[in-house]
């Protein structure tokens, strides 16, 4: 066998396990945003199903309402921080605010985000 085709052949099998090399790696990389998208989803749902989310909910609920009302509280609820009893504003504020950074880096699908099925926006609609 010459010496320049088995040069050639060298080359070729060289260029063919990097190729292989590059494919798997993306592969890999698919699968691991597969992954984090379920982790990120799964954290969404452990926090919704939350006691302490639940009861921020509740209080927004029952209190948003007549805060607003309330020309003498608009400034309390701009506070930084907020005063105590009101740290349920920030609670689900925040967490919806990273589900909104969620979908707007790609992690979360806007196409889930059907108001009429997605819990996330079902929870934060006015009733």
């Amino acid at each position: 066998m010459p010496l320049e085709l088995l040069n050639t052949l060298a080359s070729v099998g060289t260029f063919v396990v990097i190729a292989t090399t590059a494919i798997a790696a993306v592969v890999q990389l698919h699968h691991m945003r597969g992954s984090n998208q379920i982790i990120a989803l799964t954290e969404l749902r452990e926090t919704m199903e939350s006691e302490g989310f639940r009861e921020a909910r509740r209080f927004i609920a029952a209190n948003i309402p007549s805060l607003l009302d309330d020309e003498r509280q608009h400034a309390r609820l701009v506070q930084l921080p907020r005063p105590r009893e009101l740290e349920s504003i920030s609670i689900v504020a925040n967490f919806f605010e990273n589900v909104g950074a969620l979908v707007a880096c790609g992690t979360g699908s806007a196409r889930g985000a059907d108001p009429n099925t997605c819990r996330f926006l079902i929870l934060w609609r006015p009733h």
